[in-house]
């Protein structure tokens, strides 16, 4: 029995089915027969060559290539520094020394921290220093200080022993001796040594 189409007559011939565009006929490789049309067949494989001394695997046989072992530098032990962070003190030229508790601290005689800061109380009987006098930072192996608009700022004392107030609200490098109020004092770096109350 001979195939129709719908709405054919009975007993006609089908007609073949229309020959592809003239580009289609233009198959690269391989091609498969596929509803009376030519397309072309799915790649192959990716082939990787064993190298001298390997055995070529078969036809259609993927090969997967190793993972590189990477270089020394990777796979090198990255150091952590275990050592202390210094400690510092400020040395008034009477009374007691304070330890800095931080690298960011505000000075007085009642002083009240800003946000990231700690604050530092400085005994003062003559009451010369403001409750919030200062503050003061350590920013990349130096100390700076800002007066905060306090009543008798703050003053640095030359070697030759000139006294040169400083702008307020402007840090300033301490590179020696510092007059705050009537108090003056130095910053001096803590020997390596026990903390106070630690096994000796």
């Amino acid at each position: 029995m001979k195939n129709t189409y719908p709405g054919q007559t009975p007993g006609a011939m089908v007609p073949p089915p229309p020959p592809p565009a003239e580009n289609d006929w233009e198959i690269s490789g391989p091609a498969v027969l596929e509803n009376s049309y030519w397309r072309a067949a799915p790649p192959l494989p990716t082939y990787v060559d064993p190298g001298e001394g390997g055995v070529a695997p078969e036809e259609g046989t993927v090969m997967i290539a190793p993972l590189s072992a990477g270089t020394e530098e990777d796979d090198a032990t990255v150091f952590v520094d275990r050592t202390p962070p210094p400690r510092w003190r400020l040395v008034p030229e009477e009374g007691a020394a304070l330890e800095l508790p931080a690298e960011d601290l505000i000075l007085g005689r009642k002083p009240r921290a800003l946000a990231g800061t700690e604050a530092l109380i400085i005994p003062d009987p003559s009451r010369t220093i403001s409750k919030t006098h200062a503050r003061l930072r350590f920013v990349e192996d130096s100390w700076l200080i800002t007066d905060l608009g306090a009543t008798n700022g703050v003053l640095l004392c030359a070697d030759d022993g000139t006294e040169v107030p400083i702008e307020p609200h402007i840090e300033t490098p301490v590179l020696g001796s510092m007059l705050i109020g009537t108090v003056c004092m130095r910053i001096e770096r803590i020997a390596d040594a026990p903390a106070d109350g630690a096994a000796r």
